[in-house]
C-alpha cells in the first residue's frame, strides 16, 4: 500500500485539479510532463513528490494562497508519521485511511448486508464481533475500538451520512440481549439526526447490485472522484479510479430505490427482545 500521507496528499492534488477545471492530461501538458501518467501516480499516492514541481502545479490551478501553504506542509510532512501512528500503535493502516479520508469527505454512504455499519455502532456491539467473529487479542481490540469512537464522531459534525442495513444485520448480535437492545437504541437515536439516514432493505427484496457485498463510499464534492473501500475477510482493499467506483455509485442507487425507513422494524425488534427477557 503506498505511503498514508501520500494518498492523502494525491487525493488532495486531484480535487485542486478538479476545481481549476482540467483532466489529468492538460494539466500535465500545463506543467510541461512528458507523459500524464506521471501527474496520475501523483494523485493516486505514488509520487514522486517534488515541493517545486507541486508549487508550479498549485500556481497553474489558482489553487488559494491559503490552501497551496497547507499543501505544502503535507509534502515536507511525507516522512513524519501520521496522528494515529503516534498516539495508537499497532491500528492497521486501512483503519487509520479510512479515518483520515472519512475527515475530508463531505458525504458518507456505509452498505451493511451481514453487519451493522461500524459508525453505527456501540461499544459493545462493535467489541462482541471483534471478539468472536474476528477474534482478535485484547490489545488489538481496544486501539480499533478507541479509532471507532473516534470515527464516530465525524456525524457530531452535521456529514450526510446514510446507512443502509437488511433484517438479517438488524436481528443479529454477537453479545448478549441487553448488547442487542443498547444497539437498536443507538440506532433509532441516530435516526433523529437530521444528517443521518438508516434505511432498510426488507427480506425479500427483489435482486439489487449491493448484494456483492458490503462497502463504504466517500464523496468530496467539487466533482472530485469519490471512493470506495471494501472491506473482506483477511484483506482491504482502496477503489480510487472513477471507472472503479462508479458501479458502486450505482449500487447506492439501487439501494436507494428499494430501501425503506428502518424505525417501525427496530422498534419491534426491540419489543421483541424486551418482551422476551
Amino acid at each position: 500500500m503506498p505511503n498514508i500521507k501520500a494518498v492523502r496528499l494525491g487525493l488532495t492534488l486531484a480535487r485542486a485539479r478538479h476545481r481549476a477545471g482540467l483532466n489529468v492530461r492538460e494539466a500535465a501538458r500545463k506543467l510541461g510532463m512528458k507523459h500524464h501518467q506521471r501527474l496520475h501516480n501523483m494523485e493516486k499516492g505514488g509520487g514522486p513528490y517534488d515541493p517545486e514541481e507541486i508549487a508550479t502545479l498549485l500556481g497553474i490551478y489558482g489553487t488559494d494562497p491559503t490552501v497551496r501553504a497547507q499543501i505544502q506542509l503535507q509534502v515536507r510532512a511525507l516522512t513524519q508519521p501520521v496522528w494515529w501512528q503516534r498516539t495508537m500503535p499497532g491500528l492497521p493502516d486501512d483503519i487509520g485511511l479510512l479515518a483520515e479520508f472519512e475527515e475530508q469527505a463531505t458525504a458518507i454512504t456505509e452498505w451493511g448486508a451481514l453487519i451493522l455499519p461500524g459508525l453505527t455502532q456501540t461499544r459493545a456491539y462493535s467489541r462482541a464481533w471483534m471478539t468472536t467473529a474476528d477474534d482478535l487479542a485484547e490489545d488489538a481490540v481496544e486501539v480499533r475500538l478507541t479509532m471507532r469512537a473516534r470515527r464516530q464522531q465525524r456525524l457530531d459534525d452535521g456529514i450526510p451520512y446514510t446507512a443502509f442495513i437488511t433484517e438479517h444485520a438488524l436481528r443479529a448480535s454477537p453479545g448478549d440481549p441487553e448488547v442487542h437492545v443498547q444497539q437498536l437504541n443507538k440506532l433509532l437515536d441516530l435516526s433523529q439526526r437530521p444528517n443521518v439516514r438508516i434505511r432498510l432493505i426488507p427480506m425479500g427484496t427483489r435482486v439489487y447490485r449491493g448484494q456483492v457485498g458490503g462497502f463504504v463510499l466517500l464523496e468530496f464534492g467539487d466533482d472530485a472522484e469519490a471512493l470506495v473501500q471494501l472491506e473482506q475477510d483477511s484483506s482491504v482493499v482502496w477503489l480510487t479510479e472513477d471507472e472503479a467506483t462508479k458501479p458502486y455509485l450505482k449500487a447506492r442507487a439501487q439501494l436507494e430505490s428499494v430501501a425503506v425507513d428502518a424505525t417501525d422494524l427496530i422498534k419491534r425488534i426491540r419489543q421483541e427482545l424486551e418482551e422476551a427477557t
